[in-house]
């Protein structure tokens, strides 16, 4: 007896092996905002987005006007509860890998509808789309809203087909969900009415079944508006509006980036592709080639030339699917044929999408192009007669092994861009351990989530309330924060974290032009480089010249106290001589590093003693063997309670002055144990106990991946 899987439980299990080796991967992108909504939730179940929050750099007295409306909040909230708060990660992406599999089942049911018997290669197209892969593991609302919108169309149609009410009312309710996830899904109720007037429909539930999800969102709007005392869907479009998202420029950026992304994000489309070299000639190839190349030149011309030749190949690739399409919605609507009213469909499908991607977001993003994925693929298999059925299903399997190679890729890059986001924000909370109250960050992404949990504030773009000592930290590449400019003139550098990836591919660089999840980062969706995947860069507000005001002067004048910019942080110039006693609160201990720069003198003729209990003991200044452009000296001060410190000047010289440069407080273990950590970090990775000296080169160099993963670099 021989036994056949059923088509859909194969695609199921397709979906579960591209999907489960993901599901411990970090909070990542925006996943940190829904998070804290499905948190608040416990707090204020009935207005979830009553929730203070900074976002970019601006407090927000709430989140009512994001632009997502609450549904995910909610079901985030579920499965939090459901998993007892343990293991939120892993928990989450579980619960989520529900919408990828629905997606599955609502395009293999609108597989059978519209492709007949290429049902299952048209859904393992579309399940095995590299974008789709990559926001598979993400708990943002991208894949419900698609997977939630295209089952509700799926039912809408087999329903009209079928002549069941009952899957018309439950499309309703479905497109409902979908409209609460994201606004955008909205318009999909016109999609079903219009398939539902080319079929002549005459069932009620086909006319009233789509105003289930109008009705939910005004009730949502108004129930929201009414809470928040103003319109909240305004607070959506005003976010639009001053993203400058009309404006020519960017409407000129969302075009390209739609193009470039088309092909290597979404799928690519064999099919299609040779349908459109079949019926053009070499003439307009070659033409189409000329036009890429000038609009590369023109609009990215600071690439460098194989970038450009990227960007050129991609457009090209971008324009030959949009002809491809052009032609055989054509060439079917002009043809008398029983699909006339399918391509229809499909064609106002696709139009409705390719509006939105183009206008009303606010740049290109690769997931922004997902809702694309049905009406094309399904629009690739409505075959002609004279199309041969082999070819056919062979361009469709090598664009599936495509699609997994490249899905596969760019998954294992997120990932590991996600993981340098939670293991540097874990590394600044051991570092920085004692020093938290006295730290802010500005940053967005899984680095804002991770920091956010390991206790640090956020500042705002306009913060002025930073004293000194404080620190600040701005990471590279995940949205950093603009920083008020009193402040910014006052900032001296700390330390600096690069994190790599184990996978030379970017998704997200502005200095390699990688724009996956926004094209206003670069119009490549993503980049092939060695270059660390981000670098945090924690710098401190000046003590001596913020806390100018507290520090008693001795031996001169306090306005010859003169603070001025320095290459890369704050000079603090003292004449000779001069005696200052600096009020330090902790916390203890702490090394304190500063260069000392004194035009006629050899070392450093700074003197520096600690008065305790009335009592003035000195203490000894090491000079730095780095290879500094300056001399760099340090000390290491440990009290029990806030002390003072001496800080006095002795050149022989009178007329000369002595700039202290980028004076900086740092907990001890951050100054004075990279020895002992790389030393525990090497013998845990290469399972010996012995002194990183004499760890063996082979070892070290088999595992610097691992080993750099904690920490900044290795050197053997």
């Amino acid at each position: 007896m021989t036994y056949r899987i059923h088509p859909l439980l194969f695609l199921i299990a397709v979906q579960l092996m591209l999907l489960l080796p993901w599901v411990k991967q970090p909070m990542h992108m925006d996943d940190g905002i829904y998070v804290d909504l499905g948190r608040n939730v416990f707090k204020s179940p009935s207005h979830p987005e009553d929730l203070p929050y900074i976002f970019e750099g601006q407090a927000l007295p709430d989140l009512a006007g994001h632009s997502h409306p609450p549904f995910l909040g909610y079901w985030i909230a579920l499965l939090l509860w459901l998993g007892g708060g343990r293991n939120i990660e892993m928990t989450l992406h579980l619960g989520f890998l529900l919408f990828p599999i629905l997606f599955g089942i609502g395009m293999y049911r609108l597989s059978l509808r519209f492709a007949g018997g290429y049902a299952v290669s048209a859904t393992l197209l579309a399940i095995t789309s590299p974008a789709l892969i990559v926001m598979s593991h993400t708990v943002m609302t991208d894949i419900p809203t698609l997977a939630l919108s295209t089952l509700a169309i799926a039912l809408y149609v087999c329903g009209i087909d079928d002549g069941k009410q009952y899957k018309l009312w439950l499309s309703g309710i479905l497109l409902a969900a979908a409209s609460l996830c994201s606004y955008t899904a909205l318009p999909v109720a016109g999609l079903c009415w219009l398939y539902a007037a080319l079929k002549r429909s005459t069932l009620r539930a086909a006319r009233w079944a789509p105003l289930v999800a109008i009705l939910a969102m005004i009730f949502w709007l108004a129930y929201s508006s009414y809470h928040f005392g103003r319109f909240v869907g305004g607070d959506v479009w005003d976010y639009i509006v001053q993203s400058g998202s009309f404006g020519w420029q960017t409407l000129f950026n969302k075009a390209l980036a739609f193009l470039t992304f088309l092909v290597p994000t979404l799928l690519l489309p064999l099919p299609l592709l040779q349908s459109v070299f079949k019926q053009v000639n070499r003439t307009v190839v070659l033409l189409s080639v000329a036009v890429a190349a000038v609009v590369t030149y023109l609009s990215v011309g600071n690439y460098s030339f194989a970038e450009q030749c990227f960007v050129a190949i991609l457009l090209l690739l971008g324009g030959w699917l949009i002809v491809g399409l052009a032609l055989k919605v054509s060439r079917v609507l002009s043809s008398v044929s029983a699909r006339r009213s399918d391509v229809l469909f499909l064609a106002a499908w696709l139009g409705l999408i390719t509006v939105q991607v183009l206008v009303l977001f606010t740049s290109g993003m690769a997931r922004y192009l997902l809702p694309l994925l049905p009406p094309i693929v399904l629009l690739i298999f409505q075959r002609s007669s004279a199309e041969p059925e082999n070819r056919l299903r062979l361009s469709t399997l090598v664009a599936v092994f495509a699609g997994l190679v490249l899905g596969i890729s760019l998954s294992s890059a997120d990932y590991e861009m996600a993981r340098a986001h939670q293991q540097s924000a874990l590394s600044l909370g051991r570092e920085l351990e004692n020093w938290k109250n006295k730290t802010s960050f500005g940053a967005e992404w899984g680095f804002r989530y991770y920091m956010s949990e390991q206790g640090f504030r956020q500042f705002t773009g306009d913060s002025d309330d930073l004293r000194g000592g404080q620190f600040v930290i701005s990471p590279l590449h995940a949205v950093p924060y603009s920083i008020a400019q009193d402040v910014e003139s006052m900032l001296v550098p700390a330390f600096q974290q690069e994190w790599h990836s184990r996978i030379p591919i970017h998704l997200m660089s502005k200095t390699l032009h990688a724009g996956f999840y926004s094209s206003a980062w670069g119009l490549l969706p993503f980049a092939i480089s060695t270059a660390p995947v981000e670098e945090i860069t924690v710098r401190q507000v000046s003590y001596l010249v913020e806390r100018l005001p507290e520090i008693q002067v001795e031996m001169t004048d306090r306005d010859r106290l003169i603070p001025l910019p320095a290459t890369g942080g704050v000079d603090l110039v003292l004449p000779q001589p001069a005696r200052l006693v600096i009020p330090v609160d902790g916390p203890f201990p702490m090394r304190i590093r500063f260069s000392c720069i004194a035009a006629a003198a050899h070392g450093c003729p700074v003197r520096v003693a600690q008065i305790s209990d009335s009592t003035e003991s000195e203490i000894v200044v090491h000079e730095d063997a780095s290879e500094a452009a300056d001399p760099v000296f340090y000390f290491d001060l440990d009290a029990s309670a806030p002390t003072r410190l001496v800080l006095e000047t002795h050149s022989s010289d009178r007329n000369d002055s002595i700039r202290i440069r980028n004076w900086v407080l740092l907990p001890a273990a951050t100054a004075s144990s990279i020895h002992a950590r790389i030393r525990r970090t090497v013998a845990r990775v290469c399972g010996r106990d012995r002194r990183f000296l004499e760890v063996e080169v082979n070892c070290h160099l088999a595992h610097v991946d691992e080993i750099h993963g904690e920490l900044i670099a290795v050197g053997t």
